[in-house]
């Protein structure tokens, strides 16, 4: 069971917190790796199961597109571009994120 909590979720084995471009740069590796070991058309089959599974990329207004257009991809150029597409909008995520924890932090 343990293998199955890697789905979506490769760093899940991590010993530090990841930020979420960091995770986005855990996928890109497993990508590269699977079409270093297989080939590309099977790497990126293999790497779809991850991104469909991924909680990385929930609560992302209107990302359905995106995800549809993850998941059809056929070559590593056009899927690793998908996915740097979506590291503005985690960094912008995680910025609000921070900001927000900020402003209701208790004021010493």
């Amino acid at each position: 069971m343990i293998g199955r909590a890697t789905f979506g979720c490769p760093w899940i084995f991590s010993t530090e917190q990841l930020t979420p471009g960091q995770k986005l740069d855990v996928l890109e590796e497993l990508l590269r790796i699977n079409v270093e070991m297989i080939d590309e058309p099977r790497g990126i089959i293999h790497t779809r199961r991850h991104l469909a599974a991924t909680p990385l990329f929930k609560g992302i207004p209107n990302f359905r597109p995106t995800r549809i257009a993850m998941l059809r991809a056929t070559t590593v150029d056009e899927l690793t571009g998908i996915l740097e597409s979506t590291r503005s909008i985690l960094d912008a995520q995680q910025a609000q994120a921070t900001a927000a924890k900020e402003t209701t932090a208790p004021q010493p």
